[in-house]
């Protein structure tokens, strides 16, 4: 559910879709409400500079984004799977699953966000970034009647902030040539704009491991302006 909290006049206000079960939430917001309020007036601080953006360093832990602290803030009250964002394609056809980890593993590199972990120093929420590494792609034969609840398994395994991986991806082999590829990554780590961009790019990459390019050639290089 697509809680919200915001401050109005200096007071904690809280929007929620209709229909949403409330009583669980009020009594966590009300036991951390003066946090909350702190919390909120940081933020709106922070957000009322506007300075240019510039590439950070990398050998200290990183700050999270507003949108980010309120995601971390909404995981430790409570921890499930309600901010997974979970698609599945199918795929038709010959596929090489070789040439599809290659792709995986050159995002992954590419792609900062994939290789984050959000940990806790001093009470604290700070981003850290893995190395990164050869990536394996889980490959499951399934019978076509047990997709569905294969599926929504995948969909419902939560993450976990600190520990990490926050996407993951499994194949499923319905037969010879009949797949689907199950992606899920933590909507604090990824929005609907970038899952286009990680797609676009995942194919990018896998079209150049089939044609024997190297994948770090595929794309551009990443530029910050």
């Amino acid at each position: 559910c697509d809680i919200k909290l915001y401050l109005d006049d200096e007071k904690l206000k809280i929007s929620a879709p209709p229909n949403t079960p409330m009583d669980d939430w009020l009594q966590k917001i009300k036991a951390a409400k003066s946090e909350i309020i702190a919390f909120l007036k940081q933020a709106r601080q922070q957000n009322q500079y506007n300075e240019k953006i510039v590439p950070i360093g990398r050998q200290l832990p990183l700050p999270l984004s507003f949108s980010q602290q309120r995601l971390w803030f909404i995981d430790q009250l409570q921890h499930d799977a309600s901010y997974n964002m979970a698609g599945a394609f199918e795929i038709t056809g010959r596929l090489d699953v070789g040439a599809l980890e290659q792709a995986f593993s050159a995002l992954i590199t590419r792609q900062e966000q994939l290789r984050v972990r959000f940990v806790a120093v001093a009470g604290e929420p700070v981003v850290e970034i893995d190395n990164a590494s050869t990536w394996h792609l889980p490959c499951v034969h399934l019978a076509d009647r047990a997709l569905p609840a294969a599926l929504e398994q995948f969909r419902q395994r939560p993450f976990d902030l600190a520990q990490g991986p926050l996407f993951r991806a499994e194949l499923y082999q319905l037969a010879e040539q009949h797949w689907v590829l199950a992606l899920a990554m933590h909507h604090i780590i990824s929005d609907a704009w970038s899952l286009q961009v990680f797609t676009r790019e995942l194919e990018s990459f896998y079209h150049a491991a089939l044609s024997g390019q190297q994948t770090d050639s595929a794309l551009p290089p990443l530029q910050l302006h």
